[in-house]
């Protein structure tokens, strides 16, 4: 698709071959179930923008880039998977991400917008992060550096491994 797409949907979206769209992407969800664009052939070039009630699975053959992204509802979780880095153009707002970015990649989700819930880092090179408030992390496996900026308190829930430095800055009255 040489522009942009727009996906919208109150039954789920899932698709059966690769997308490749070169313009932005927008999609929305208005139903509780979820949206699977998980195809490893999927190429978004431009910024991914969701809003969606359900959850989230998304994957890339190379770098993605977000756009203003809001999952509400019960199952208002990710799971992404690039095979480059992750960034964003605008804020996110969700209850658990989950990346998986691979060898060599970054994850750059730095918008003082962001509100998460949780956070998991399957596989990635430096993350740097930020969120509004407070963040529970699950397990995180960085083989670069990890940075974390929070308004509020970190809870660390699962393993974390980090092969470089980690930076945990959190709100003034969590210190």
């Amino acid at each position: 698709i040489s522009n942009d797409l727009t996906l919208t949907s109150s039954a789920g979206i899932s698709q059966s071959s690769f997308l490749d769209v070169d313009g932005a992407t927008y999609i929305t969800n208005s139903s509780t179930s979820s949206i699977a664009l998980d195809n490893a052939g999927n190429d978004f070039t431009g910024p991914v923008s969701i809003a969606s009630n359900g959850a989230v699975s998304l994957q890339d053959a190379t770098e993605l880039v977000f756009g203003t992204t809001t999952l509400s509802g019960v199952a208002d979780h990710m799971t992404v998977v690039a095979n480059g880095s992750v960034t964003q153009i605008s804020g996110m707002d969700m209850g658990e991400l989950t990346i998986t970015a691979g060898v060599g990649n970054d994850v750059t989700l730095t918008n003082a917008g962001n509100d998460f819930d949780a956070w998991s880092i399957v596989s990635a090179n430096n993350v740097s992060l930020q969120d509004a408030n407070s963040i529970s992390l699950n397990s995180f496996n960085v083989d670069g550096e990890l940075t974390l900026v929070t308004d509020g308190a970190i809870t660390e829930i699962g393993n974390m491994s980090v092969a470089g430095a980690a930076s945990f800055t959190a709100g003034s009255a969590n210190n």
